[in-house]
């Protein structure tokens, strides 16, 4: 580590050497291993024979999910993704509402999406 001398004593400071393509490195190794490799079996585990059918259901839900989003994102002619998408949708307040709210963040912006 550094260090930086102040008034006659040592402080060690914080090196950043992960960088960007380290760091980015890093999130695709996090994807891969937990999404390719980990939940599957997870899943397999959870409901056995039952899992492939679990998957398609999901992809299923998923992609009507991006349909709504790519809906709204097109009727929407500014910027801000599902904020702008209630905001548009609804009354203006709604939009400060949902951003605010950590325990109905999740919900409400799909909702508000599929209006």
């Amino acid at each position: 580590m550094a260090t930086i001398a102040t008034a006659g004593r040592r402080e060690e400071t914080l090196v950043r050497a992960i960088g960007t393509l380290g760091l980015a490195a890093s999130i695709v190794n996090i994807t891969i291993g937990g999404g390719i490799f980990r939940l599957p079996a997870n899943v397999a585990g959870s409901l056995g024979p039952a899992a492939p059918v679990a998957y398609v259901v999901c992809a299923l839900a998923m992609g009507l999910i991006a349909l709504c989003f790519a809906d709204a994102g097109s009727r929407v002619k500014v910027t801000g993704g599902p904020y702008a998408y209630i905001a548009t949708a609804a009354d203006a307040n709604v939009p400060s509402i949902q951003s605010s709210s950590p325990d109905t963040k999740p919900t409400n912006g799909p909702n508000a999406v599929a209006m």
